[in-house]
Order: C-alpha cells, then structure tokens, then sequence
C-alpha cells in the first residue's frame, strides 16, 4: 500500500483500519511518526498553522501526542487540528499527584512523597455532626490499588462521592441525602453506618472484574451528657464534647427558665423570684433526629450551692414523676419528643444563701425500640437496651426574694 488517506467513514471502519494499523506496526513494518503540536484537536495557536492538503503522503503514518499513541478523529473537526484531547487535561490532578496510566487506564497517581497517615484505609478522614456524616479518600490511593473514583458509592448506588482537592468525599444526613444509612443503638451510643462500595477498574492485566472494594464507616453518639453551668442564667446553654470509638460526634443540652406556661417568655440575666411564685423550666435537646430520638427526664433537684451532688438537696422529680413529698411540682412533658418540661412553686433553703440550683439527669432513646420511658438507675442498670451512665445539666443560680408577697399559680 502506497498511502492511506482517511476522508469519512463510520466508528467501525474507522476501528479496523486503526488495528490494521497496529497489526503492520507489530511486525514491524516503517512508518513516520505524526507528532506536531499544531495537529490537536486543542490546539488553538494560530500562529502556527498547517495543511495537509498538498502533500504528497507515500508509506505509513502514525499518530502521537505526548509520546502516547492517539487515534485519528473519525468525525469532522475544526481546521488544522487532528488528534484526540491529552486525557491528562480533564483529570485535574493536585500538586500530589501526577497523572499516568495504570493497566491501560489513564488517573491521578501518588507522588512518592505523598503522605499517608492511614494508607490502609486510603488515608479515610471521616466527620460527624449531628444527623450528618462525611468521609473521605484518597483518591490517588484509590486508583492506585485499581479504583475509579466515579465508580464508588454508598448503600444508595445513587450516592457516589464528590472530588475535593485530590480527595473523594462520600456525604449522608438524615434530611433528604439518608443514601442507605442505618440507625441502631447499643446500651452507651447510637450509631449511624453506611458502607463505601465499588468494582475495580476492569481494563485486563493482574485486574480482576470481580474484585470489590467495602469500607464500613459509622458516626457514634452518646445516649447520655452531663453538663453543669457555672454562671448565671444568662448564657443558658453550655456545649460537651466527647471523642468518641468511631467519629467525634455532639449535641446540646439546655434548661432554660420561663415565667409562663407556654414557654413563651424566658428569663434573662440574674433570676430573681418570689418565695411561691410558680416556675417554669423547660429541658431542650437539639442536634438530633427528632423522628427517631427522644430525650427522657429521669430525675430533676435543687441545691444551695452549684453542686449537683451536694449533700443537701431537694428532689423535684423521681424516676421520671414529681417527687411524693413536693406537691407543687407539675410535669408538663417527659420521655415523647426531644423536649422536656415541669413547674414548680419557689423556695429557699434554710439556713443557707439566698440561691437555687437546678439539676437534672436525662437519657437519650431511640423512639422506635419503644423504651423511651423514665425508670430507675438500679432498674436501668438491669436493661441490655437501656443506659448506664447518669447525665446531668444544671441551671442557676435563681435568686429568691425574701421581701415580695409572690405569684401564686
């Protein structure tokens, strides 16, 4: 053959001429080498244009582009460009990769100084807050060990990762993104899992189509908190957080006081009250699922001083039910929702300051066990299901005032 010169053609014709092509080449037949810049298909330099309309073609030809053999385009293209697209450009590899082929498969490999602090889970970095979850990859490790990024996925197959910076980031929450998680709980946390899963690339060699890639990941969150505030009413929240054998997870605890019945108008500042004026506290818990964990008030108590087991104390509420011997308590909400409520005539403590500290111990529950009820700590101790930590929260001080006549409710 003289020369061949390709005008038009379908993919096929375009695919048997290409292997002809190799097949000559093997054998070891002449060609010359195509591999001016100016004939890709990217190239956008008119400075340095040609034609190949006038020459006189004799023998064979064979197209390169950065040392990589390229098919010649089977469909038009612009004038005065030839060859396919680098595959390096749409990688976009970071300054810690370098691109490259592995097994006939063009990715982002690992520079050689690449850290990695956990190469044997692809250098994972997982975060938990509240109902959500993110975990990440390495994605030059990934395709390394033969994984394409754009081929992993959650429990949900339509959950695939997202790249970040050389990194392939997996995400859920409880909202509108679960992607297949799952809720359980044990007798200390509840616990949210996914699973990262995906095939190997299949492009032949020491790759296998069956070979599969499963990595477990979970958030843990404790069933119980105990916080104390050490200042006056005014903030009334305080924040925890516990590391924890999984991801590091939080969530917030409040006791706030109200005047009124409908927990419409919180105090500020400094609480002063009159001796029997009624009172109103409610106990929020937020950064939850709300549909599927409940918050439960086992016990509430005063003391004189802003300890919660000080040795002088004033139970409110027993085993989740107002204490026998103060019939002023009234409990308003307890153990169905993530919010707890109860009221309360004001004291004050003989022989003591003028101030009221307000504690009280909560557990957390997964409201589709149907165990979110108040009991015991002995009793609680004996449940598998349930919790053995106590958890707290303390509220104060509230001034009571000695020289007002008070609300009487």
């Amino acid at each position: 053959m003289d020369g061949i010169t390709i005008i038009s053609g379908e993919m096929d014709v375009a695919h048997a001429i290409q292997c002809l092509l190799e097949m000559y080449f093997v054998i070891g037949v002449d060609y010359t080498v195509l591999n001016d810049v100016w004939r890709a298909t990217t190239n956008l330099n008119q400075s340095v244009i040609r034609c190949d309309r006038n020459v006189q073609w004799q023998g064979w030809y064979r197209m390169f582009h950065q040392g990589t053999s390229v098919l010649m385009p089977n469909v038009c293209v612009p004038d005065y460009r030839c060859a396919v697209v680098d595959p390096c450009e749409e990688l976009n590899c970071t300054e810690d990769e370098w691109c490259g082929q592995k097994d006939g498969v063009y990715g982002c490999l690992c520079n050689e100084d690449h850290p990695r602090p956990h190469a044997e889970s692809y250098d994972s970095v997982e975060f938990c807050s509240s109902s959500t979850g993110t975990m990440s990859l390495s994605r030059c490790q990934l395709f390394e060990a033969g994984f394409s990024a754009d081929t992993l996925h959650l429990n949900d197959p339509s959950c695939n990762g997202t790249l970040q910076d050389g990194r392939v980031e997996f995400l859920f929450d409880n909202e509108n993104h679960t992607c297949g998680t799952t809720l359980r709980s044990n007798s200390t946390h509840f616990i949210y899992e996914n699973l990262i899963q995906g095939e190997a690339n299949s492009a032949g060699g020491p790759i296998s189509r069956e070979r599969r890639i499963q990595l477990l990941f979970c958030c843990v969150y404790p069933l119980t908190q105990a916080l104390s505030m050490d200042m006056d009413i005014n903030p009334l929240d305080s924040v925890v957080t516990k590391k924890l054998p999984g991801g590091q997870g939080t969530y917030r605890v409040r006791m706030i006081p109200y005047e009124d019945a409908g927990f419409s108008n919180a105090f500020s500042g400094n609480v002063t009250v009159a001796v029997n004026q009624r009172m109103y506290v409610a106990v929020r818990l937020d950064g939850v699922d709300s549909r599927q964990i409940a918050m439960v008030m086992d016990s509430c108590w005063a003391t004189p001083v802003n300890q919660p087991d000080y040795h002088i104390r004033w139970d409110l509420i027993r085993n989740g039910c107002p204490n026998p011997n103060e019939n002023t308590v009234e409990l308003l909400q307890n153990s169905n929702s993530t919010s707890g409520g109860f009221s309360f005539k004001m004291f004050y403590f003989t022989a003591h300051t003028s101030k009221v500290y307000l504690h009280c111990s909560i557990h957390l529950c997964l409201v589709a066990n149907n165990d979110c009820t108040a009991v015991s700590y002995p009793e609680r101790q004996r449940r598998s299901v349930d919790f053995h930590d106590s958890a707290s929260i303390s509220l104060g001080p509230l001034v009571w005032a000695s020289g007002r006549a008070g609300k009487h409710g």
